[in-house]
């Protein structure tokens, strides 16, 4: 089901409210962005390189499901408050703005997506940052810097909403990364 490159070899435990769950989790590493700095770094964020390309990791998981078939959308959430999510299918090099919102076309994932939000306080605040679909399968992914990115109570209460909405532990990952230190 995962795309080679993000292929779990572990679990991580998440507690949530009423019971614990077991997660997939894979460890990755990326290059690090050696070239010119993109002009919108949400405060600095670490940049990597896929390709020759940069990116942030977020949009790495994207490239690597896409490079395998899924459509993917990169969900954000920050200073949304209770709208819906920004969803970005590629990231261009501009401020946060002015990048492209493409919402899901799939009124089956846009309804899944309404009704997690809604036993999520109607919230889609905790979103986890990548929605993958392909061939019937649904997969929310999350990217977390080794040792440097906490999963927050937002994100334990998106995936308690999610799992209540039906869906299990296989349609999510974990995805820990870091930087190559030999890149």
């Amino acid at each position: 089901m995962y795309p080679k490159f993000l292929n779990p070899a572990y679990d991580e435990v998440f507690q949530l409210p009423e019971t614990e769950i077991e997660i997939p989790k894979c460890v990755v590493q990326f290059q690090k962005w050696k070239g010119a700095p993109l002009k919108e770094s949400f405060g600095g964020i670490p940049v990597v390189s896929v390709e020759d390309k940069p990116m942030f990791a977020e949009l790495a998981v994207m490239h690597h499901l896409i490079s395998e078939g899924w459509q993917t959308r990169w969900i954000l959430t920050n200073n949304r408050r209770n709208k819906a999510p920004l969803y970005i299918s590629e990231w261009k090099d501009d401020l946060y703005l002015n990048q492209k919102h493409e919402p899901i076309a799939d009124a089956k994932l846009a309804e899944m997506m309404k009704r997690i939000a809604k036993l999520n306080n109607n919230s889609y605040e905790g979103c986890w940052d990548v929605l993958a679909w392909k061939q019937g399968k649904i997969l929310f992914a999350e990217a977390k810097r080794n040792n440097k990115d906490l999963t927050s109570i937002q994100k334990n209460n998106w995936l308690a909403a999610a799992l209540a909405s039906g869906l299990t532990a296989d349609n999510f990952l974990l995805v820990q990364w870091d930087f190559n230190p030999r890149c």
